[in-house]
């Protein structure tokens, strides 16, 4: 593996804003509710897979892993679990070889946490229960900007993440953690400008989110009132790297959307049909038959209108009158039954057409297309 040597990336907490959090974490929490599964991680400049195999074999050992081509002389690793991992990329940044990853820890919120506690104390806390603390921050309000009590925490991916959700106090003060919602927006690293990964786990060469070159952001010279347009490091536009109306970013966001969309109708067409209900309904007519029809013999004249006015008085008798069927205990169990399930399938139905809607809705906007009105 032919790479140049690189410098370590930063270790800088970043701020995520406009974080949503949930409160769907009431309950007895299982490790089973959480995917543990490490994400792949890049390796760029590989000239020669069979070399790279036998490296990672002494690394993380045989069948712990797998490889796929991913681009251009890129690699794309992927471990069986957070142990091979963690060794991994441990090994990769020892080397300081080109890569990258969007594997970003295990995050949570801390709720009714006092705002004035010290991080270093919630640190040694933690870390006595077993878990690795990667960034901690106190929340902001986004309107005063006054601290919360609430706790941001990132930990390293371990088995024993979901532990942290059953803790009811730290200390003598009454916490509850919490999971926070995904933002539906694509990731973006500030220090290669690419998207799919964030800085924090990435190491390849810096580049520069206002000219595109190849340096820091904060060692750019260039000033907010010069003549010269930013240029963007993804599309080499006139606007910098992080503006979200760039043709590369539209198109990493709208296929996203693409698909989550497939998975949707994926799942609406791999969907199990419901049992029809069959009480009350008529038989099927076997159009095969090969019995021939008869044809009654026309009346005679004389007696039509005799005819007509038994017709008419039968129907009469039969509105005044309604029949209505009688079903036995059995019969009424299965038709409710029946309804019942038909019911439970068309409203999931129902809720997947309309999550499909609202996609098709944001693709369009992403897109800035019409959106069509209903006729």
């Amino acid at each position: 593996m032919d790479v140049g040597p690189l410098s370590m990336p930063s270790t800088e907490p970043t701020s995520v804003p406009n974080l949503k959090i949930t409160s769907k974490c009431d309950g007895e929490i299982n490790d089973s509710q959480y995917n543990m599964k490490p994400a792949p991680l890049y390796l760029y400049e590989v000239t020669d897979i069979k070399a790279l195999s036998a490296e990672l074999n002494s690394v993380v050992g045989e069948n712990n892993f797998t490889t796929m081509p991913a681009a251009k002389c890129v690699i794309r690793v992927q471990c069986n679990d957070i142990a091979s991992y963690n060794k991994l990329d441990k090994y990769v940044m020892e080397k300081k070889l080109d890569r990258h990853t969007f594997q970003y820890g295990f995050r949570a919120f801390i709720r009714h946490l006092h705002h004035s506690t010290p991080e270093k104390w919630i640190r040694e806390k933690l870390t006595n229960l077993g878990h690795d603390i990667i960034f901690l921050r106190v929340i902001k309000n986004r309107y005063n900007n006054q601290p919360l009590n609430l706790f941001e925490v990132v930990l390293q991916m371990k088995d024993n993440n979901a532990e942290l959700f059953k803790l009811g106090s730290l200390g003598s003060q009454i916490i509850k953690v919490e999971v926070p919602l995904k933002v539906p927006e694509v990731p973006q690293c500030h220090r290669c400008q690419r998207l799919g990964h964030t800085k924090n786990y990435c190491n390849r060469p810096f580049v520069c989110v206002k000219c595109g070159e190849n340096h820091a952001t904060t060692a750019c010279t260039r000033q907010k009132n010069d003549e010269s347009p930013a240029k963007c490091a993804n599309c080499l536009g006139p606007h910098a790297a992080s503006y979200k109306g760039c043709p590369v970013y539209k198109a990493a966001k709208t296929n996203a959307n693409s698909a989550k969309l497939n998975k949707l109708i994926t799942g609406l067409t791999n969907a199990t049909p419901a049992t029809p209900a069959t009480v009350g309904r008529r038989k099927p007519v076997n159009k095969k038959s090969t019995t021939q029809p008869t044809f009654k013999e026309p009346l005679p004249l004389a007696a039509r209108p005799q005819q007509q006015q038994q017709q008419r008085s039968r129907s009469l008798s039969i509105r005044r009158t309604p029949s209505w069927p009688t079903l036995t205990h059995s019969s009424a169990t299965n038709y409710n039954n029946n309804t019942q399930l038909d019911q439970t399938t068309l409203e999931s139905k129902l809720d997947i057409l309309i999550e499909m809607a609202s996609t098709l809705v944001q693709m369009l906007v992403a897109a800035r297309l019409p959106i069509p009105e209903a006729q």
